[in-house]
């Protein structure tokens, strides 16, 4: 099967899906999460040195109703934003790299909560998800690349949260695996068509992913 008749097919789920929620009963949640992470390297060898800042911001929108047995379905929306740059010195040589990416990712999701107390809790949640977004590098302020790239990806994790009282809960993600695919088309800076897998997992010591639910 081709790319794109991956990303039609998963972007009809994704419809569906919706459809299908839709006609349940309305929404009773609607949660917010921020996760942030900045990093930053400094290598010297051989007279030269390597400086890199990266900071990555994502945010994410869930409408979501709570169902029978402590299951919750709904629908999110992400974004999210990477910037880096690269500073390579040697002598009085120094030449600066940025690059830029952002993305937008929709999907369903569904989780299942496990009572600790009455107001802590634990949950597990799966996701499917299809993703639109675009990178541009750039050195010395002259465009190098600039790509837009389609993506679906399914992950699943798990997390803990605490009800402060009966409208405010605030959680935090422990653990996410995602696997995605990705198309990147043709273009001035790509000659060819490029598709590409990842597979990657990350816990709250990689970032942090704080939550705020409001129940209404």
């Amino acid at each position: 099967m081709k790319s794109h008749q991956h990303l039609q097919l998963i972007l009809i789920i994704l419809l569906f899906t919706c459809k299908s929620l839709a006609q349940i009963v309305p929404a009773h949640f609607t949660s917010a999460n921020l996760s942030f992470d900045t990093g930053k390297n400094n290598n010297k060898s051989d007279g030269s040195t390597a400086i890199s800042n990266s900071t990555n911001i994502y945010t994410n929108l869930r409408w979501a109703t709570l169902l029978k047995n402590n299951w919750m379905v709904g629908f999110s929306t992400g974004f999210n934003f990477n910037n880096q740059t690269d500073i390579n010195e040697q002598g009085n040589i120094s030449v600066t790299s940025k690059s830029a990416s952002k993305s937008l990712q929709i999907g369903p999701f569904v989780r299942k909560y496990f009572s600790i107390t009455d107001k802590w809790n634990l949950y597990t949640q799966g996701q499917i998800t299809a993703g639109f977004g675009s990178s541009k590098i750039t050195q010395e302020g002259i465009k190098l690349s600039e790509l837009s790239e389609k993506e679906i990806a399914a992950s699943v994790g798990a997390g803990i949260n605490y009800s402060i009282n009966n409208r405010w809960i605030i959680e935090l993600q422990a653990l996410s695996c995602r696997y995605s695919f990705s198309n990147t088309p043709k273009n001035n800076y790509n000659t060819i068509e490029r598709t590409q897998s990842r597979f990657s997992l990350n816990t709250f010591m990689d970032g942090l992913n704080l939550g705020v639910i409001y129940v209404y």
